[in-house]
């Protein structure tokens, strides 16, 4: 037989064939067999013969071995014997209606260790630390301006609860995700993803967006009240601070939705929508527009803050401004923590894509995973942590609140500052008149 090719077609689709022969594979004029079917993943398959000794090498043996430096990922494959067989006599499985499913799925068993894996053990632990504090620190901060009915008046306490409540989200998730990375080896952990990435991703993205979005609007009620302290008619009110904050929770479900509809979860160990790769997939374009969304919005207000400085040297012999002004510097603090924060994340991940891309084959696979994966995650949670303290714990009027809800006592919808505690106190010792 003088054959180039061999077509066999079951009509009735039988997938009972393989082509065990020895004979029929060793016919040397035999190029391919067509449309071959022996198993529900393997249909219409095509077996070729190659004469690439590279590609014949690799089904040789019955285990196989592939290390990815850049990504610390070991493939293990076990081959099954009809593979081996075929590339014996020079064949390979070349095309099925999915060849993907054929190989992997059905004549080859696989599994992935992570050679970096151990480096969680040692980065984890202060990961759920930060989680814990941070969460609770952010829970006490919502919590007790939602009990306190003067402090939910206040227009800039009501954004800086709504700021801490994104804040606590981050805390949660980062507290359960360093956790469970902790506890699990990667096999399992990796098994969990599909479950547990929708849960957790959210949470990260609900927390972000509120985190920026209500940074700026704290700015632009500080603006608001010192740029325009002699016109009382231009402020925020408390109705325009609940329509920012329904926009921000709209804004953010939106974007979890686009992360959630395009499964962009999955991409990363860490749960998160986020990835930098050169060739600009869909979770590469959805990471520019968050990050630069957020950097656009952080940015915004240095103007206002730089209009505030100017003002406030105009007016220092107002008392009320330098009132206001120091207020103004707590959330500028604030603003500016969360702007490093999250600017340094993105800036890390795309100088390493930029510069260090096309050399990360000779660093040490680490390094890679301590810029890109835990570094930005670190500086996230010191954030969450830094923000009630920066401007809620420091709050005299939070403060006495918090002091009247933790001990039950008096009445917490009439809390007054310091300050204000004190007058009061003045005004009625000069009313006291001698008796009678």
């Amino acid at each position: 037989m003088h054959l180039q090719s061999l077509r066999i077609i079951d009509v009735q689709g039988n997938m009972g064939w393989r082509p065990a022969d020895k004979y029929l594979l060793e016919l040397p004029r035999l190029k391919e067999v067509r449309n071959v079917s022996w198993a529900a993943e393997c249909m219409e398959c095509w077996l070729t013969k190659s004469f690439d000794e590279d590609d014949i090498k690799i089904y040789n043996n019955t285990r196989l071995n592939f290390t990815n430096r850049v990504t610390c990922l070991t493939y293990h494959f076990t081959l099954s014997d009809f593979l081996v067989m075929l590339a014996r006599h020079w064949f390979l499985v070349s095309e099925c209606r999915s060849l993907s499913n054929c190989e992997i799925r059905k004549e080859t068993n696989h599994t992935v260790s992570h050679s970096c894996w151990y480096i969680n053990k040692y980065l984890g632990p202060g990961q759920v630390l930060f989680g814990i504090l941070g969460g609770c620190l952010n829970f006490v901060v919502f919590l007790n301006i939602l009990l306190t009915k003067s402090l939910r008046k206040n227009v800039s306490l009501v954004l800086v609860s709504n700021l801490a409540l994104g804040d606590t989200l981050s805390c949660v998730y980062s507290f359960v995700i360093a956790s469970v990375m902790v506890n699990l080896p990667y096999e399992d952990y990796m098994g969990l993803l599909d479950s547990m990435c929708p849960k957790l991703g959210f949470l990260w993205v609900l927390g972000q967006c509120t985190i920026s979005i209500t940074s700026v609007a704290l700015t632009a009620e500080r603006y608001l009240c010192i740029v325009f302290s002699m016109r009382p008619d231009i402020r925020m009110t408390s109705r325009l601070a609940f329509v920012t904050i329904a926009f921000n929770w709209f804004v953010a479900v939106f974007l979890m939705s686009v992360a959630h509809y395009f499964k962009l979860y999955r991409k990363s160990y860490f749960c998160l929508p986020i990835s930098f790769q050169q060739d600009f997939p869909i979770e590469t374009r959805y990471t520019l527009g968050l990050g630069s969304t957020g950097i656009i919005l952080y940015l915004t207000t240095i103007p206002m803050y730089i209009h505030i400085y100017i003002v406030v040297k105009r007016s220092s012999q107002q008392m009320g401004v330098k009132r206001e002004s120091t207020l103004a510097k707590r959330i500028a603090m604030l603003v500016i923590s969360n702007l490093v924060f999250f600017f340094v994340p993105i800036v890390l991940l795309g100088l390493w894509v930029i510069v260090v891309g096309p050399y990360e084959r000779i660093l040490s696979p680490v390094s890679r995973v301590i810029v890109q994966e835990w570094i930005p995650h670190y500086c996230l949670s010191i954030n969450s942590c830094l923000n009630p303290l920066v401007h809620a714990f420091r709050n005299d009027k939070f403060k006495n609140a918090l002091r009247k809800n933790l001990s039950l006592t008096g009445n917490t919808n009439e809390v007054t500052s310091i300050g204000d505690t004190n007058h009061v106190t003045a005004s009625k010792r000069d009313q006291v008149t001698p008796a009678p």
